[in-house]
């Protein structure tokens, strides 16, 4: 999704009754621009196109649409190793598609709200940090 857009990765770790469960990794993009309408429709496209019972390929597959933004839709990645749930989001001029490990407790709809409130962070913090370099630890992007 969005493979010309500026590209963010954070590992996270999870944890369970204070031992470290595992470290994953978080994926942003986000892509500005007056074609940002035509930049959604055609990431929503070949996201519909492919085949959701593919589990050889990291590749993100359409899994419904959701109210977000000005559009958006939920995704899903069923690797086997890495299995993930993202959404893209048009806000304005802007499209952000954000990648969540999957959590396996969790529903579908569980799963893609975690994806769309790190949407909504992630565009507030490119909002307030406009002209300024600084970048969290252990974030490249």
């Amino acid at each position: 999704m969005l493979v010309d857009g500026d590209i963010c990765a954070r590992y996270v770790s999870g944890w369970k009754d204070g031992d470290r469960e595992g470290n994953s990794m978080v994926y942003a993009r986000t892509q500005t621009g007056s074609d940002a309408p035509a930049v959604f429709q055609r990431e929503r496209a070949k996201a519909l196109a492919r085949d959701p019972k593919d589990t050889q390929t990291l590749r993100a597959f359409f899994l419904n649409d959701t109210r977000h933004g000005d559009e958006a839709f939920c995704t899903v990645t069923k690797d086997e190793d890495d299995p993930a749930h993202g959404v893209l989001v048009r806000f304005g001029d802007k499209v952000v598609y954000v990648d969540v490990p999957t959590i396996s407790t969790l529903t579908e709809a569980q799963n893609c709200a975690r994806a769309r409130q790190l949407a909504d962070e992630l565009r507030q913090g490119m909002s307030s940090k406009r002209g300024s370099r600084h970048r969290a630890s252990g974030a490249t992007g």
